[in-house]
């Protein structure tokens, strides 16, 4: 079903194609076509469109996840061994004893932190251990290697940053707001002053 059909409620819409283990979804979150999210939260309003995979990341509210955007994908030990294989780690795959135990809880331990209203741009690739804040937009294609500011526009592989998306007294009030903690009705009913970010700092932002 198209996400245009849907009525999303407090309880999570999960399409039956997606795969979710050892997470938590929000209220009003939509997890889309083959979406797969393990050891993860979901902040409430979060959107993730197909093909999303996502693990080990505190995903704040209000999220925007475009098309096959990967957040904390598998990262290989490069630095730390002579074989970057599956044969290190996996090894009861290949009759070689236990599973290294130690490497898992190494990739557990990097999690990646995001805060509310974040938008992802289509194949968007965010790596281990990364912190996002609040408001940033990561373009199409970007690969984040470092930490995102909040309401920073980040594109390119490494991203890196190119300007903020307001000035910094309008970031602040917008910050002061904490609307993305605001219930469902007044969420509703203070809807369209969204649409004038003067308006809003001067009713919500002081």
């Amino acid at each position: 079903m198209d996400f245009e059909h849907i009525r999303l409620t407090p309880s999570p819409y999960i399409h039956p194609t997606a795969g979710i283990v050892d997470s938590q979804l929000g209220a009003y979150t939509y997890i889309g076509e083959d979406c797969r999210i393990k050891n993860s939260s979901i902040g409430a309003y979060s959107h993730c469109s197909p093909r999303t995979d996502i693990f080990a990341t505190e995903l704040g509210k209000f999220a925007s996840i475009a098309t096959d955007v990967r957040i904390n994908p598998t990262q290989h030990p490069t630095y730390s061994r002579v074989a970057q294989s599956h044969i290190t780690y996996r090894c009861s795959a290949y009759g070689f004893g236990e599973d290294d135990a130690e490497l898992f809880a190494w990739r557990e331990r990097h999690r990646v932190v995001v805060g509310h209203d974040v938008w992802f741009g289509y194949n968007v690739t965010v790596l281990g251990g990364v912190t996002i804040g609040n408001g940033a937009v990561l373009g199409s294609m970007a690969v984040v290697t470092k930490d995102v500011e909040p309401y920073s526009i980040v594109v390119g592989n490494p991203a890196r940053h190119i300007k903020y998306r307001f000035e910094p007294d309008v970031i602040a009030c917008i910050e002061r707001s904490a609307w993305w903690d605001w219930t469902h009705d007044e969420l509703h009913a203070r809807l369209k002053d969204f649409n004038d970010i003067e308006a809003f700092c001067e009713k919500y932002g002081c």
